[in-house]
């Protein structure tokens, strides 16, 4: 009987996508099927649909953001980094960190946050706001 590897599986992109497609790896498949590793350039999630509640005073900001390693299984490897290139023919993802072989790959990094995501909402809806009054 022959042994095979586990499959390298590797996640981009740390939201709602990549962390439900990791999940559902890591109880469905055996340790001896599949690594699973996810890759994001923030070591948390954030609960965008949530942002605002914290304009209006509902929720505090630390309230809709998750550090990853209280919501990651133990079956998945965590690695904040950037992504720089994906070689789709070579199977490897080069990171700030270094370079990351794979066997499948999920590209799941959604949108575009831009750093105090909740302090710049609030900041709009008060402009938008203004401009109503």
């Amino acid at each position: 009987m022959m042994v095979r590897d586990p499959k390298r599986s590797l996640m981009l992109g740390a939201g709602v996508a990549g962390l439900r497609v990791a999940h559902g790896l890591g109880r469905r498949l055996k340790p001896s099927e599949a690594r699973i590793k996810l890759l994001d350039e923030n070591d948390y999630n954030q609960l965008l649909y949530q942002i605002h509640e914290v304009c209006n005073l509902e929720y505090e900001e630390k309230e809709i953001i998750s550090p990853l390693s209280r919501i990651l299984s133990k079956r998945v490897d965590f690695r904040q980094a950037s992504v720089q290139n994906i070689d789709t023919e070579g199977k490897i993802v080069t990171s700030d960190k270094g370079d990351i072989p794979y066997d499948i790959c999920v590209i799941a990094r959604g949108q575009e946050r831009r750093r105090n995501t909740p302090a710049r909402a609030c900041a709009l809806q008060r402009e938008i706001m203004y401009e109503f009054r």
